[in-house]
């Protein structure tokens, strides 16, 4: 009778611990799954400076200085940082394609260096061999290229113009010093980031030198040129907005000014807290400048 009792209290005891068991899994271990599988993974941001590829016979000497650098950062920075030479669009775009699905990853930071154009009296940049503005980027394509791209831009990616007046709302002088054109940049701007879908599109107003440089943890991205024939009054507008940077955001289709900006070490965009800001010493040089531009020195 004794062993019998016993018996029932082991058996007891072995049930209370399977159903103890089975509510702890219930409770505990089930919901663990499911909250797991709700956390969102971190998606690896890759951050791309895209340079253009020079037709023979043409030397540039700031495409062959930026083509050193950041090739030269790419060793130091590889994982987060790609330097892509363009012969075109397309170019482009099968390059910063087969980084992103080798390493499945996303667009940090995309960064167009090109030249600006201020003669032809609107905002573009060139990849390669491939010219983009306010109305050849809506041809189909070319606008393809960047359509191929969307996939990969998530809404805290950042889109760079990088190229002068690249993001230019101002109006120019067209002949005689008298009549204007706006540069619509800001349509350059908006297209490009409807085209991409998502992210935040950035362009200049004026210059984009490397001077005082990129890839530096200060305010930087603006500057001027030196050459004597700047200082025509034509180029007014572009003195007047040095250092000024506008930005898109594709998600609420906002244009605005963009606070202070400069690329980190590893290629990615920084927008500071503070609006745009120069050195009192470095204004009063610029208002010095506009004050004595005069008309002539330029033949337009």
């Amino acid at each position: 009778m004794k062993c019998k009792t016993i018996y029932l209290l082991l058996i007891t005891v072995f049930l209370v611990c399977v159903e103890a068991q089975g509510q702890y899994k219930q409770n505990n271990i089930e919901p663990a799954v499911q909250c797991e599988s709700t956390v969102a993974v971190e998606v690896e941001r890759i951050n791309f400076f895209i340079i253009s590829k020079r037709t023979k016979g043409r030397f540039d000497v700031a495409t062959k200085y930026n083509v050193f650098r950041t090739k030269l950062k790419m060793i130091l920075h590889g994982n987060k940082f790609t330097a892509i030479v363009a012969r075109d669009g397309n170019d482009m775009c099968k390059k910063v394609e087969k980084k992103l699905k080798k390493r499945n990853a996303h667009i940090g930071t995309i960064w167009f260096d090109s030249h600006g154009k201020f003669k032809k009296g609107y905002a573009l940049f060139t990849v390669g061999s491939d010219e983009y503005n306010h109305l050849s980027i809506k041809d189909s394509t070319r606008s393809a290229h960047f359509k191929k791209l969307s996939s990969y831009i998530g809404p805290e990616s950042s889109i760079v113009i990088g190229s002068c007046y690249g993001g230019a709302t101002f109006k120019r002088l067209v002949n005689n010093y008298a009549d204007t054109a706006l540069m619509r940049g800001d349509s350059l701007m908006i297209f490009v980031g409807n085209l991409l879908q998502n992210g935040v599109v950035y362009g200049s107003e004026s210059w984009v030198m490397s001077k005082p440089g990129l890839f530096l943890k200060k305010k930087s991205l603006y500057g001027n040129p030196g050459r004597k024939i700047f200082r025509d009054s034509y180029f007014k507008p572009a003195w007047e907005h040095i250092g000024k940077w506008n930005k898109y955001v594709v998600a609420s289709k906002q244009f605005m000014p963009a606070n202070a900006l400069t690329l980190n070490s590893n290629g990615k965009l920084i927008e500071f807290h503070e609006p745009h800001y120069l050195k009192n010493k470095y204004r009063k040089r610029i208002a010095s400048t506009i004050e004595k531009l005069r008309p002539g020195i330029l033949k337009i």
